[in-house]
């Protein structure tokens, strides 16, 4: 059992996980795919993570939640940027490029050459029907 410490709301969050290397799928048993999940699992506004990996940084695509009043993404991903890198370079300790995904449906997303898709987090995602079904996933 592997104990991790996320960054959440100013204090540290302690997640236990426990992963069977024999059921796991190999993407699953990279340090950085533990992390996004446990980060994933502390932002509730995060409808949807996707992490992809090189040997030099870590690309997060995220998928949030809109305003309840005008479902505007903006003011959420305005106000919570800066705070999210940080806590992301902080845990996984490599450069990370945190993007917006901002329409449904998923097709338009699209794996560079060189990455390799190390999460895909959606048990908060109404719109998916599996977990780890990424509809139309493909590389340019």
């Amino acid at each position: 059992m592997a104990s991790l410490g996320i960054f959440g709301k100013g204090s540290v969050a302690i997640l236990n996980t426990v992963l069977n290397p024999s059921t796991a799928s190999p993407w699953q048993l990279m340090p950085e795919s533990t992390l996004l999940a446990a980060w994933y699992d502390c932002h509730a506004v995060v409808r949807r993570l996707w992490g992809a990996r090189t040997n030099l940084n870590l690309r997060v695509i995220l998928a949030i939640e809109a305003t309840h009043d005008n479902d505007d993404l903006m003011p959420v991903w305005l106000t919570n940027y800066s705070t999210w890198l940080h806590e992301l370079q902080g845990a996984t300790r490599m450069p990370v490029t945190l993007e917006l995904f901002g329409s449904y449906p998923f097709e338009s997303v699209r794996l560079h050459p060189q990455e390799i898709l190390i999460a895909d987090l959606c048990w908060r995602d109404p719109t998916v029907d599996a977990p780890g079904e990424w509809p139309g996933a493909s590389r340019e």
